[in-house]
């Protein structure tokens, strides 16, 4: 292994690793015998990434009450994944539940599953963000410390029905963290009631941050409290689900007549337009070691500056939405102007979030030192749909 990575390699490592939820997963020493091949980081997998297993409800509120649950969350919050359903009279118009910058510094990940046959999944435009009987919209936010404070907010005027805080903020990735969330899935949340039989429950709130109780009044905007990583999820977001009575109804085709994606007669909720954005980059940055999916949505290596003595410098992605056929490309020039890395790579799958990387280690001398220039593009159909640049300091 190490005398074939020395003939490939010589004074530089590249990798190419892949948190790659839906593709096929390859082991690092398997990939690493390959020139500039893809390689599989342990990862959690499409559905940890996207939501639990199926037989565990995701997103489903239902909680036992507690000390810091009001009475009528077993009623309010009890119910879980139901079928999306149209309803012909929809006077209400929603506000989006974050107070952030769509396409700057939040983005829509996850949208209701439209397909009612299981363990089918697609979302409004047919496409693949989205998983089996998620019931409502999951607006992210690229990366999330305790000290993160992004607001989640009414999306309309009503009255708190239910609440619940006290759920600590962690990734679920195990069975066992599945189990540890079971029947408060939601995490730390609120029910608002907006009359006519109209209500939104928002999920997953940092703990200690919902500022609500029972009785509250609200308006559009109103704080609720905070994004956070409570309850069955794996990355930082709230999920907010809109319901006329107990069906939960999605917002992106409202007072539609069918299931099903592409509808021709739509109705959006919104009270803005919410834009269709089926691929993205969450995230992209240097490191001195291989990045996880966990190190990007945590809030790790946010510095591009890294030491003379780092055993590696690592240009890293974190990006979502890909499929099957788009061609990943990436550069790194060395501060001597020697192109180090040139390489094109197809996507071999459709993949929810992935996280990839390439580099340079010091086996045979440390990193020089100056301006490292590094480049990726996304590919699909010819046309470049997602792109980050990055200049990267070695001290």
């Amino acid at each position: 292994m190490n005398r074939r990575l020395d003939q490939l390699n010589q004074n530089f490592l590249t990798l190419l690793g892949g948190l790659n939820y839906g593709g096929r997963r390859r082991s690092l020493p398997a990939l690493m015998a390959l020139a500039l091949t893809a390689c599989a980081v342990p990862g959690t997998g499409d559905r940890a990434a996207s939501g639990p297993s199926p037989q565990t409800k995701t997103d489903a509120i239902a909680a036992s009450p507690t000390a810091s649950t009001s009475s009528t969350v077993s009623d309010l919050l009890g119910q879980g994944d139901q079928t999306l359903v149209a309803d012909n009279n929809a006077p209400i118009r929603f506000g989006k539940p974050i107070d952030c910058k769509l396409g700057e510094d939040c983005f829509v990940l996850l949208y209701p599953d439209r397909d009612p046959a299981k363990p089918n999944a697609i979302d409004y435009t047919c496409g693949q963000l989205t998983y089996d009987d998620h019931n409502g919209t999951d607006f992210a936010i690229p990366t999330w410390t305790p000290d993160t404070a992004v607001p989640v907010i009414a999306s309309a005027p009503g009255t708190v029905t239910a609440r619940r805080d006290g759920v600590p903020d962690r990734r679920i990735l195990t069975p066992e963290d599945q189990a540890s969330v079971k029947d408060i899935e939601c995490g730390n949340g609120v029910m608002v009631d907006h009359g006519n039989g109209w209500s939104t429950q928002y999920c997953h709130l940092k703990r200690d941050s919902v500022r609500v109780q029972p009785g509250d009044r609200v308006e559009t905007g109103t704080p609720l409290g905070e994004v956070g990583l409570s309850g069955m999820t794996t990355f930082p977001h709230v999920h907010i689900t809109v319901r006329r009575g107990s069906d939960a109804i999605d917002p992106f085709t409202g007072p539609a007549q069918s299931t099903g994606c592409n509808l021709t007669a739509r109705s959006p909720l919104w009270s803005e337009p919410i834009p269709y954005r089926e691929t993205g980059i969450v995230r992209s940055g240097f490191a001195p070691q291989a990045v996880t999916e966990d190190d990007s949505w945590l809030g790790r290596w946010t510095s591009d500056e890294l030491a003379g003595d780092s055993p590696a410098l690592i240009f890293w992605i974190h990006s979502y939405g890909l499929r099957a056929g788009d061609v990943e490309q990436f550069t790194l020039i060395a501060p001597d102007g020697r192109k180090l890395v040139d390489h094109t790579q197809p996507i071999d799958g459709d993949t929810k979030n992935r996280v990839v990387y390439v580099g340079q280690g010091t086996r045979f001398g440390p990193l020089q030192k100056g301006q490292w220039r590094a480049s990726f593009r996304l590919v699909r159909n010819g046309q470049v749909i997602a792109q980050s640049d990055r200049v990267g300091t070695v001290r």
